[in-house]
């Protein structure tokens, strides 16, 4: 039955510290990716507002400042994490100490407020980064879309292209040509008049 005990005590042991070593590499992984999520964001979303779409023309703009707020957070959240979790094992080695060394019985299940703090100031991370990206999602979905929507404006109103004006040719080049002078028509002499010339005609041979 002792031995048996014992065995349960060497495997319990063996499967805690297995798992422990588990957490923390998962923990420090954790840790890496929000630090290299958010700030990596963050570059992107500068170079989005740098080269796709200026910062005077864009929309909801606070989104993109609360994005980069958010973030922030994250990346201060994970490093206060790191300073909490160096106190917190520091604290837990001097329970581990009261325990065993000096056998004192109540550090067995003594709770650490620092590994409280230390969890709490992890899962905020993930809380401001997972919400960080929705923002920025947002906001750069909303731009994308105005621009579609002032490019087709631009189309829009594009001015009307001109047509081509006509070459002129050699002979439209030239000077107008200048019309000649329409003779007068006289009118014909009337009957009166013919019979008094011929009257006078007739006198005038008599007399000589």
């Amino acid at each position: 039955m002792t031995d048996d005990m014992e065995e349960r005590k060497k495997l319990y042991s063996n499967t805690r510290q297995d798992l422990l070593t588990r957490n923390l590499s998962n923990s420090e992984r954790y840790d890496n990716a929000i630090l290299a999520l958010s700030t990596g964001i963050l570059a992107l979303s500068l170079a989005f507002i740098k080269d796709i779409v200026p910062l005077d023309k864009s929309l909801y703009i606070f989104l993109l400042i609360t994005s980069w707020c958010l973030f922030g957070l994250a990346i201060v959240s994970t490093l206060v994490s790191f300073v909490l979790s160096q106190f917190a094992i520091k604290r837990q080695l001097k329970y581990a100490e009261k325990y065993y060394l000096d056998k004192e019985d109540e550090y067995l299940k003594k709770e650490n407020p620092l590994a409280t703090l230390t969890d709490f100031a992890n899962y905020t991370a993930g809380v401001f980064f997972v919400i960080g990206v929705i923002t920025t999602i947002v906001f750069v979905s909303v731009n994308i879309q105005g621009g579609n929507n002032m490019t087709k404006q631009l189309i829009k109103d594009a001015a009307s292209v001109p047509s081509l004006q006509k070459v002129q040719t050699e002979t439209e080049k030239r000077g107008a040509t200048i019309p000649e002078l329409q003779p007068v028509k006289t009118p014909a002499p009337s009957t009166q008049e013919s019979n008094s010339q011929s009257s006078q005609s007739s006198g005038t041979v008599k007399k000589e």
